[in-house]
């Protein structure tokens, strides 16, 4: 699909602290001006609050893919990765337990690329 402008295509009634986010994409061009949200899960915001991204990817204009989520009560845990245009990307954000703890990971083309504990996992209602 194409990405659209204020496209909202599902609201989760609840979203738990283990989830698992499979995209793959490819970048055509750099954005120009502002960033590109690719897609952003939130409770209903954008800045300022835990649960605002869980997670969301933004292409930004200095060629970089930015993924941020909210971990271990930081509500911007942001992580950067060079773009390559006319690269095929498969994306995996995932949350999910290991040996008693929440575990935070990012994958990209196979590559673990953060992979941290997340000491505060929530939940969440309504996310969009």
């Amino acid at each position: 699909m194409d990405v659209k402008k204020d496209n909202l295509l599902k609201t989760f009634s609840k979203w738990g602290r283990i989830f698992k986010v499979e995209a793959d994409f490819t970048v055509k061009k750099i954005p120009v001006g502002f960033n590109l949200n690719v897609f952003h899960f939130t409770k209903g915001g954008q800045n300022g609050a835990l649960g605002n991204r869980i997670p969301n990817l933004n292409l930004n204009r200095d060629g970089k893919i930015v993924i941020v989520s909210s971990v271990s009560g930081n509500q911007k845990h942001r992580k950067f990765f060079p773009i390559e245009l006319n690269t095929k990307y498969h994306l995996v954000i995932q949350q999910y337990e290991e040996n008693g703890k929440i575990m935070f990971q990012i994958i990209i083309n196979g590559v673990v690329k953060d992979y941290v504990e997340n000491t505060q996992p929530l939940d969440f209602d309504n996310v969009k």
